[in-house]
């Protein structure tokens, strides 16, 4: 009796030790994103690098980012903005826009998960936020990219996350955000023209990602 009582305290001591030790192994990237790949004209879109302010910043603490203003001949404008994290421990505090958008001014009328296609007939959910401030109402479609593929809420992120650390498999994540100014117009016709413009894109931003 007393044999196997040491045999499992020896186990439990064993295995707390290379639980303890998987946290310190860190498997790197062998790149980053590349988001340069991403051309600012796209059939029928024209777009700009912008500028983030020192609080996007901040609050996002991506490794290499993107933010372009997209306008269409007839005037629709988007916004795409796209964060790498390198691993877990860079990105900080992960994105919630839940979080940081009110922090910004911003009042969330709805949150929802939304299916969209992507090209090839590929399937999946993401966040679509409907938010507004003042006058100006946009559709925000955003979700996250890992190793384990696109993943929608905050919670699915960390799991994936910490799935990876264990597996010693590197824990980047890309944060996708396309937002669709839907002042002059409903938000239906505002989210199909953001699939729209994520037909000519997602072929680029794939491309962009180390995943």
């Amino acid at each position: 009796m007393k044999g196997k009582l040491l045999i499992s305290i020896m186990l439990i001591m064993v295995g707390g030790i290379i639980g303890n030790g998987l946290r310190f192994i860190k498997k790197l990237p062998d790149r980053r994103a590349e988001f340069t790949v991403i051309p600012n004209r796209l059939p029928g879109y024209f777009g700009a690098e912008q500028q983030i302010d020192d609080m996007a910043c901040e609050a996002i603490k991506g490794d290499v980012t993107t933010l372009r203003d997209f306008v269409t001949v007839e005037g629709q404008r988007f916004q795409l903005f796209m964060a790498y994290f390198t691993g877990k421990e860079s990105a900080g505090e992960i994105y919630s826009a839940e979080y940081i958008l009110p922090r910004g001014g911003w009042r969330i009328d709805s949150s929802e998960a939304y299916t969209i296609t992507m090209p090839g007939n590929r399937t999946f959910k993401i966040n679509r936020l409907i938010i507004s401030v003042n006058k100006y109402r946009m559709v925000m479609l955003y979700w996250y990219e890992a190793r384990s593929g696109m993943i929608r809420s905050e919670c699915g992120l960390r799991a994936a996350l910490f799935d990876n650390s264990m597996m010693i498999r590197p824990t980047d994540v890309a944060l996708i955000r396309l937002t669709i100014d839907a002042t002059n117009i409903d938000t239906k016709t505002a989210t199909e023209k953001g699939l729209r413009f994520f037909q000519q894109s997602y072929g680029y931003i794939e491309q962009s990602l180390p995943f």
